[in-house]
């Protein structure tokens, strides 16, 4: 296992531009350049904001004819970007075969995050891709997720990453150029990893804007009473649901550790209730997914799944009762012992290429550098957690009083209610 985890170095220059390698040898490169300037940070009229402004910068070019030629020419160097957008982070990330790429590919991706001159025509013409993809997602049946984060995020931050039509009419040329002259100023964060030498990055990002404070974190409110959602769907007899609990924020190690491992507990074949209950047992559901979502403000604990409504009464009980349990009780002894083996064992697997373990180190080293659950601490940990540490956090986060549910389909208000009361 000490031959998958990478050396971290990090060095903070004097512009304030930290920059974090997480080194192996013969590893193919990837990193980010993350700036603290999601989508939570939206002015209140102006939701979508930076997402639309992440459309903008990353097609616009200033050394190249176009976007595609700046494509076209990643490509020739084996390398793939992707931007997008969070709540918390504009992210710009290159991936690629050839650590001897680094330095021309650096300077490909100073064009793609500079912003040339905007016309109105191209403002109006990202509109529309963007208005193009909440249509996508508000058609998908997995826009269930969307419902459900309706119920868990707290105002300020309740809107969609994505904005609204309505929103992106009030968003002009000045305010994408203002927000770009924000984001590089933001707290920018390099992540990288792979067979590479820091020194690149240091030369590269030494003449980078200065750095002034990062945004801070936002004062966020309440859960408002409402435990259930519905939005209806055009799929008969169907129903797609999200059901969990809001959690703590990416920081909270001793909860993120427990919390990471019941995730990867629930969907372990071997011992997960879930599968045995409702897929082995009896044929309810045909697939389902667990995620643990850490946010810097909060966290958020779902389980995802398609069921024939007639099946409904029966499957969330069994799900809550699940949960519920484990809140009371933890895992047994032969189940903790199995995750202590099963989790260093398959984590390879999980993080074995250079894109995903940026990505899981992308949100901490951004907002929380020395007190965040990485792939090393979360090895660490496991190892020395029992059932009594288990417990004492599942028991205030998986009760019946805090379960949510979200639910896309023919189904009413009362007909959930019944099942918490």
């Amino acid at each position: 296992m000490n031959e998958f985890i990478r050396e971290r170095k990090e060095s903070t220059l004097d512009n304030g531009v930290r920059i974090v390698l997480f080194e192996k040898k013969d590893a193919t490169p990837c990193f980010q350049i993350v700036f603290n300037s999601g989508s939570q940070y939206d002015p209140i009229d102006k939701y979508g904001l930076s997402h639309l402004a992440e459309h903008i910068i990353s097609h616009n070019s200033i050394k190249y004819k176009s976007e595609r030629e700046r494509d076209k020419e990643l490509e020739l160097r084996g390398a793939y970007s992707r931007p997008y957008t969070t709540r918390e982070r504009s992210v710009y990330e290159i991936a690629y075969g050839d650590p001897k790429q680094t330095k021309a590919l650096l300077e490909i991706m100073f064009d793609e995050i500079s912003l040339g001159e905007i016309t109105e025509k191209e403002l109006k013409s990202e509109k529309v891709v963007v208005e193009n993809e909440i249509r996508e997602d508000e058609s998908d049946s997995n826009s269930t997720l969307r419902v459900w984060s309706s119920l868990f995020i707290p105002e300020p931050i309740k809107h969609d990453p994505l904005g609204s039509k309505e929103s992106l009419k009030n968003i002009s040329v000045n305010d994408v150029k203002s927000f770009h002259k924000n984001m590089i100023r933001s707290g920018t964060t390099v992540i990288a990893t792979g067979d590479i030498d820091i020194e690149i990055f240091k030369e590269a990002f030494k003449n980078f804007p200065e750095q002034n404070a990062p945004f801070n974190n936002l004062n966020i409110g309440k859960l408002e009473p409402k435990r259930i959602m519905l939005e209806e769907s055009v799929i008969p007899d169907t129903l797609n649901i999200v059901l969990g609990t809001r959690t703590s924020p990416f920081n909270q190690i001793a909860d993120q550790t427990v919390l990471r491992l019941v995730k990867d507990y629930l969907l372990s074949i071997g011992v997960s209730p879930i599968f045995n209950e409702l897929r082995h047992k009896r044929p309810l559901i045909y697939s389902y997914y667990v995620e643990n979502t850490e946010f810097s403000n909060f966290g958020t604990f779902d389980i995802t799944f398609q069921i024939e409504k007639s099946n409904f009464d029966e499957v969330i009980k069994k799900v809550s009762d699940i949960m519920i349990s484990l809140g009371k009780n933890g895992l047994d002894e032969k189940e903790l012992s199995f995750m202590k083996q099963y989790i260093p064992n398959s984590i390879g697997r999980w993080y074995e290429t250079s894109q995903s373990w940026v990505e899981a180190h992308s949100l901490g080293e951004a907002y929380f550098p020395n007190n965040y659950l990485s792939i090393e601490k979360y090895l660490e940990f496991i190892n020395k957690l029992t059932n009594k540490d288990i417990i004492k956090v599942l028991s205030k986060y998986f009760t019946k009083e805090n379960i949510l549910i979200a639910v896309k389909g023919d189904i009413s208000d009362l007909e959930i209610k019944s099942l918490f009361n």
